[in-house]
């Protein structure tokens, strides 16, 4: 799949603009979700690699879901104009946070931390697209949608319908390390 992130400069622009032109569409609510993740990269790539390499250790939490679910993946990013498609080298799926972490230390223990980050969002399905509604819980980026989609030209026909802009050309990683370190 591939998929498009953009960001929105306000939460009145996801709640007066964005949810009721989903809803007018016909889009439908598929679940609620916070996300915590722990972002890792090999050791000595430094930051740049966060846009096209990292490993990524997730707690999720979900409506409908028993418990949190906990995923260590090793992804690679390949950009194609304005989508990327993630390629998924590795992906465990745990209940309990010891054994991930055991996982992650056997597999991964070279790979250095970058940084962990917190979300919470809403999954929609509008045909065959799954929309993302997410709040990035970074001061300075906050608010994004991130659509997926099985090519650019169906991504970006989402995108004129929900008034969205432009995507974002980098991955989530990324984006919150380079605003994070400018900060600094």
């Amino acid at each position: 799949m591939r998929e498009a992130r953009y960001l929105i400069d306000r939460m009145d622009t996801v709640e007066k603009e964005i949810k009721p032109a989903l809803h007018a569409a016909g889009a439908i609510f598929k679940k609620w979700y916070a996300l915590t993740d722990m972002i890792y990269a090999p050791p000595g790539a430094g930051a740049d690699i966060l846009n096209t390499r990292y490993l990524r250790w997730r707690i999720a939490h979900a409506t409908g879901q028993d418990g949190p679910v906990i995923t260590v993946a090793n992804k690679r990013t390949v950009w194609h104009g304005d989508t990327k498609e993630d390629i998924i080298l590795v992906s465990r799926m745990f209940d309990a946070i010891e054994p991930s972490l055991n996982f992650l230390n056997e597999a991964y223990g070279a790979w250095e931390k970058q940084f962990a980050l917190s979300r919470t969002g809403t999954e929609y399905a509008l045909g065959n697209l799954r929309i993302f509604v997410e709040d990035i819980l970074v001061p300075g980026i906050r608010w994004s949608v991130e659509i997926e989609g099985p090519d650019e030209t169906v991504i970006a026909a989402c995108s004129r319908l929900l008034c969205l802009g432009d995507p974002i050309r980098e991955s989530v990683p990324s984006l919150v390390y380079r605003h994070t370190h400018a900060l600094r």
